[in-house]
């Protein structure tokens, strides 16, 4: 990648705390008993991050945040048929893991479709490790999203559009989508890229758009790099249920509306504006149960 150990520490923090700034902004606005104890690790994660020194700490920090958040937004399902101890990637040993899984492979090929038609590498990632042959720059880039898509799940849960009986059980214990729910989830997931919540400056869609123009511009070497974060200070408080302004929610990064794959454009569209929304607006499915 052309890049010294100290640039690459320093781009891998950048990304984690973008990562845990969105859950961080997330659970403060939610409260309650669990969201102060994933709050902590959060916070704890934060400042260990300010100190690392090496992808490895790093790493490290971002999984000790990650256990603490997946333990309370899964206390918040509503639905005991999807409770999970812990996060297990790819093994879909219970119905909680099997949703998050499928959220994170579609967030996945979509990021890797955008990267391919800007003509980006999707191998050369910072946080993740190349060396397996896979997307690993696709990986870094799902990281700011993550908090979106765990907010989309429990949605589909706790309204009742994915149920403990839209899943069947493999002889060998892996739980998956029977094929009518899976068009569910898949037309549910396209409405979730075209929604905006009120915290948010773009929809989905346009956000991801915007944090692959960004990284293209770093690349090119006409702008600073910039990754999709929140506004989170750990010492702020924040009411449960107190709206966020756009304005100030998110920075670093202006979304860009979506554009057809395999545009030969050299330069993004113009960016959208963030415009902050009167109280109480409803854009698309901003409530989340």
């Amino acid at each position: 990648q052309g890049l010294a150990e100290p640039e690459v520490v320093a781009i891998t923090r950048r990304l984690v705390t973008a990562k845990l700034s969105h859950y961080g902004a997330w659970l403060r606005r939610e409260g309650g008993a669990e969201a102060g104890l994933a709050l902590a690790a959060i916070n704890e994660s934060l400042e260990g991050l300010a100190e690392a020194t090496n992808v490895d700490t790093v790493r490290g920090w971002e999984g000790h945040a990650a256990a603490a958040t997946f333990v309370c937004l899964n206390g918040r399902v509503r639905d005991s048929a999807f409770s999970s101890s812990k996060r297990e990637p790819h093994e879909q040993r219970d119905r909680w893991n099997s949703l998050l899984d499928l959220a994170y492979s579609m967030l996945f090929a979509r990021l890797n479709t955008l990267l391919r038609t800007r003509g980006l590498c999707p191998f050369l990632g910072f946080l993740h490790s190349p060396i397996n042959r896979f997307e690993s720059l696709v990986c870094d880039l799902q990281e700011p999203f993550r908090a979106r898509m765990d907010r989309f799940v429990l949605k589909l849960v706790n309204l009742g559009s994915i149920q403990e009986k839209d899943f069947r059980k493999l002889d060998d214990g892996r739980f998956f989508l029977e094929s009518a729910a899976m068009g569910r989830f898949l037309e549910a997931f396209e409405q979730e890229m075209k929604t905006r919540l009120r915290s948010e400056p773009g929809n989905l869609e346009q956000l991801l758009f915007g944090q692959v123009y960004a990284l293209e511009g770093w690349v090119k070497g006409t702008e600073e790099l910039r990754f999709y974060q929140a506004d989170y200070q750990p010492g702020r408080r924040c009411r449960p249920g107190t709206p966020t302004p756009a304005k100030s929610m998110h920075r670093q990064l202006d979304p860009v509306p979506a554009a057809t794959p395999g545009s030969s454009s050299g330069s993004p569209p113009l960016a959208v504006q963030g415009a902050e929304l009167p109280p109480g607006e409803q854009v698309g499915h901003q409530q989340i149960p």
